[in-house]
């Protein structure tokens, strides 16, 4: 009984300051977790204010993200957050963050607010461009020294890109061409133009540049180097061509026609009839021919048997096409024979009618 007697208070000597030291923690913790709390509020209120105040576009959109990446780190905080909190505390937050949600989606209707003002500026001072320059001339026209006529547009539709890569390079061609080295247009102008154009996936790229002389040449290089990248443009040819539909008959004619001159061309533009890169063609080769009746790619894969020069880019859309050509010739003859055969029979019928009436 001695021993049982001394042993107790040492039990409650050891867990009583642990138990201490507990809620020791425990508090400096709520403590710590409401500091980041409030601190976090704090940025986001502020980073709203800021971009509240906002008087240009950009500086509006700029302020907007930074908002927007602060209340999603909130929002993180939140989650670990409001398993520890009560109800009325709970019930706070959530209309503290409502209030910031609400304040973000206004301010996303004053971005577009601001976009489409200045799409319609830049509409109408391209309308006028265009008005003085088919008053006043035509391109290439020369000016006196010291006499400079007011840009135009030529008289071609401004040509618009909507970020589609394969697109690009008949887009930066016509730009390049009529816009980019035309020297009745300042850089500023140029600069409308060229936002003008954009839309989509393209607009995103440069909607941070204004419209200010230094920013014409650095967004045109960032389109460039976004879209214009010749690994990205082979790997979107070899997609859309993976992506065609097999056709499953060789009628109609015409369709089968339309689907070799758009692979062709496609495999014109991915450089396959170079024969430097006949390696990387023959790799899709079987994909090509997938996409093609099977009455067509039999008929090709016993002659490339036989003729091993038919098995390279350029030879085989050859074959195909030639054998098409072949294929719609003699269903042409068909035709006529078919027409023949009725005609004569209409013949006989007419003369034979005529004799039973004599």
């Amino acid at each position: 009984m001695a021993n049982t007697g001394t042993s107790t208070p040492e039990i409650e000597e050891n867990t009583q300051p642990g138990s201490g030291r507990d809620s020791a923690r425990a508090g400096f913790h709520d403590q710590l977790d409401k500091g980041f709390w409030n601190v976090q509020i704090d940025s986001v209120k502020k980073a709203i204010l800021e971009a509240e105040a906002s008087v240009s576009p950009l500086e509006l959109k700029m302020n907007k993200r930074i908002a927007q990446v602060l209340l999603e780190g909130l929002m993180n905080i939140w989650e670990n957050r409001r398993v520890r909190l009560t109800e009325s505390e709970i019930f706070s937050d959530s209309i503290t963050i409502k209030s910031f949600e609400n304040r973000i989606i206004a301010l996303n209707i004053k971005v577009t607010t601001f976009e489409e003002q200045e799409k319609e500026r830049v509409e109408v001072e391209l309308k006028i461009a265009k008005a003085k320059g088919n008053v006043e001339g035509v391109p290439g026209t020369s000016f006196p020294l010291g006499k400079k006529k007011n840009a135009y547009l030529p008289k071609l539709p401004l040509a618009t890109f909507k970020g589609e890569l394969l697109q690009w390079p008949s887009f930066i061609d016509f730009f390049e061409s009529s816009i980019d080295k035309n020297p009745n247009l300042s850089l500023v102008e140029k600069m409308q133009y060229l936002k003008a154009a954009c839309s989509g996936p393209a607009a995103r790229v440069i909607e941070w540049f204004p419209i200010e002389e230094k920013n014409y040449q650095i967004a045109l290089d960032a389109l460039k180097e976004h879209f214009g990248s010749p690994e990205m443009m082979d790997s979107a040819l070899v997609k859309v061509i993976k992506g065609l539909s097999p056709l499953k008959s060789i009628k109609p004619v015409l369709a089968v026609k339309k689907r070799l001159a758009l692979m062709s061309g496609y495999a014109r533009r991915l450089g396959w009839y170079d024969e430097k890169k006949v390696v990387l063609a023959k790799t899709v080769i079987p994909e090509i021919l997938d996409k093609l009746p099977p009455l067509l790619t039999v008929q090709y894969q016993i002659e490339s048997k036989k003729d091993p020069e038919k098995r390279k880019v350029k030879n085989m859309f050859a074959y195909l096409v030639d054998l098409i050509k072949s294929y719609h010739k003699l269903k042409a003859l068909k035709l006529q024979r078919q027409k023949k055969i009725l005609m004569e029979k209409e013949d006989t019928r007419i003369n034979l009618e005529s004799f039973v009436g004599i």
